[in-house]
């Protein structure tokens, strides 16, 4: 459910990245959920989330979603059925087939089924310096979610930038999907489905063919989101990467560019080539999410690791910042190196000698346009199923850089931030 509804509120997510400490307008009134204990905290919100779905509790659950303009209620209702019901699916196949079996059906049917929720810890969640937002990683397949604290002080899953106008389409899909997980399961239940092949193929048709119900992403408003400058200020490590973060949304590879800073490089061949290198990625993720249902994100940072650790930025914390240097370290203990140039903070992408810039920087151009020719491709309806985008990467031999994209620096017990370059 969440990395179906996770393209539809991606507005709504990068903005509370972005602007941490922001006050917004008021929230609409939502009806309060009685806690006995841990609402008040990211983790014991999320668990108590987790147990209400466990246990089937669609009304306890539902009050876990953070829809400001669902004034009735009946949206959230929908998610927490649907959410419900494909965890209800998952758990019958596994008692069914095995664990095992289960999580393989979930990896071949990757966007329709995934393992439950499980139990979380604190180091899921990181609370951003607003205290009424933060980001966990909740989904059932691990993936980020931002989260809102209301006047109420119980965290909640933020749901919102879904237009009053689009709350009944999205409800009709949530209810429809749960409809066949429900006839899914009772059909796993009642050994009408004998082995593995016989769940994953009706399973597999039944779900797609929700397509035509899938709602479209909610409009982008024509004046967005005043940003307070002092959020953006590039004076400041944190106002630099929200700077970054607003342009890798918007496509902006003059802004982007100007993020990277490589010294030695008198032609200025590395900082172009590396913004060049991630719009590619990007341009891919927007036609795969077009052809293939919004799975573009999970298929370029998960799978093929087109984009990592140092294109996402804005998920280190910043460490060690001294005078003009700083360092940004990932949940993995990998680190990146930032520079304070001109009085702007920019990211170390510098390669270790001998390598040189234009030598980092070839490489990336020619991928670049390899990778371009792949996302005609698929634009085109070349690929019928992302496997065969799979293979056209592998065929197109991607040249690997020498070096890394991103200049690291390991402190003991801690290893390098993934390259971020093509693999």
């Amino acid at each position: 459910m969440f990395s179906t509804l996770k393209s539809y509120v991606k507005c709504a997510a990068a903005f509370y990245l972005i602007t941490t400490g922001i006050a917004g307008c008021a929230p609409k009134a939502i009806p309060s959920v009685q806690l006995s204990r841990g609402g008040n905290t990211p983790v014991g919100a999320m668990n108590q989330f987790r147990q209400a779905i466990t246990e089937g509790d669609v009304a306890s659950a539902a009050g876990f979603y953070f829809m400001p303009e669902d004034l009735d209620g009946s949206c959230r209702t929908a998610l927490a059925q649907s959410q419900i019901a494909q965890d209800q699916f998952f758990r019958s196949v596994e008692t069914c087939f095995g664990h095992d079996a289960a999580v393989q059906l979930g990896a071949r049917m990757s966007g329709f089924i995934e393992e439950p929720l499980r139990e979380y810890t604190a180091d899921d969640f990181r609370e951003l310096s607003d205290p009424t937002t933060a980001v966990g990683r909740i989904g059932p397949g691990g993936t980020w979610q931002p989260l809102v604290r209301p006047p109420d002080g119980i965290w909640r899953i933020d749901e919102g930038g879904i237009g009053s106008e689009q709350l009944k389409e999205f409800a009709a899909f949530e209810r429809a999907r749960a409809d066949v997980y429900r006839s899914l399961t009772v059909q796993v239940n009642e050994k009408q489905l004998r082995d593995l092949h016989e769940v994953k193929d009706p399973a597999v048709a039944a779900l797609r063919a929700l397509a035509n119900l899938t709602p479209s992403p909610p409009p982008r408003s024509p004046v967005p989101p005043r940003i307070p400058a002092a959020i953006l200020d590039k004076g400041r490590v944190q106002g630099a990467i929200g700077a970054y973060k607003k342009a890798f949304d918007s496509r902006d590879k003059a802004e982007i560019t100007s993020f990277f800073y490589c010294e030695h490089d008198p032609n200025y061949k590395l900082a172009p080539a590396n913004a060049e290198r991630i719009l590619a990625a990007l341009r891919l993720k927007d036609a795969v999410d077009l052809k293939f249902k919004g799975v573009g994100e999970s298929f370029v940072s998960d799978d093929t690791l087109l984009l990592t650790a140092p294109d996402l930025i804005w998920w280190c914390g910043v460490e060690q910042e001294r005078g003009e240097s700083a360092i940004g370290v990932f949940e993995d203990n990998s680190q990146v190196s930032f520079r304070k140039i001109d009085g702007v903070w920019k990211l170390d992408i510098t390669p270790p000698k001998p390598t040189t810039p234009e030598e980092l920087a070839e490489p990336m151009k020619k991928n670049s346009r390899k990778l371009d020719g792949i996302t005609a491709g698929v634009s085109a309806g070349k690929y019928h199923d992302l496997s065969e985008v799979r293979k056209a990467l592998e065929t197109a031999e991607l040249v690997a850089p020498e070096q890394p994209a991103a200049n690291t620096q390991n402190a003991p017990g801690r290893q390098s931030a993934p390259t971020g370059v093509f693999q």
